[in-house]
């Protein structure tokens, strides 16, 4: 019996068209992707910025803005540590917005576990006069974490 080079090639040709319809197991289905429109994500502008309202640092200078006005706590902070900054307002005169942390500048050499400022901002909300206690704890520490550093700030909103 003689093979052709072409009875070869036709041969083979048919054998992997048999073998591949032949994969013995369905092709699964999947279900339909089904996607959900969700709001944007809005975050609050860095902190500080050419245009931030005054940063206070003092405990013994009270804060004084008018209703409406934005203003930001400067604390020195670590982080490496795990320590934070934790807030206690009273939500009626002034509103959290946001915390942002600033590493010191760079050192040579390089200060590992270096700490830089927290700065804390607030909005005044209405006329009157409120506290802002500051707390430097680990917040993991349960069930009452003692804090290492605390500053009460006077704020008064006109």
């Amino acid at each position: 019996m003689r093979f052709t080079p072409f009875s070869l090639v036709a041969g083979a040709m048919l054998i992997s068209g048999i073998t591949a319809g032949c994969t013995g197991s369905p092709t699964p289905t999947t279900p339909p992707v089904v996607t959900k429109q969700l709001p944007p994500i809005t975050t609050p502008s860095p902190i500080p910025t050419n245009t931030s309202p005054k940063i206070y640092t003092d405990v013994t200078q009270v804060i004084e803005v008018k209703a409406g006005d934005e203003f930001i706590i400067g604390l020195e902070s670590n982080p490496t540590t795990g320590y934070s900054w934790q807030n206690t307002i009273d939500g009626a005169y002034v509103q959290f917005i946001a915390k942002d942390f600033k590493p010191q500048p760079p050192t040579t050499p390089p200060l590992v576990g270096a700490g830089g400022t927290d700065y804390v901002r607030f909005k005044a909300l209405k006329t009157g006069e409120t506290k802002i206690t500051l707390s430097y704890y680990q917040p993991w520490m349960t069930p009452n974490p003692v804090p290492a550093e605390q500053k009460v700030f006077t704020v008064k909103i006109s």
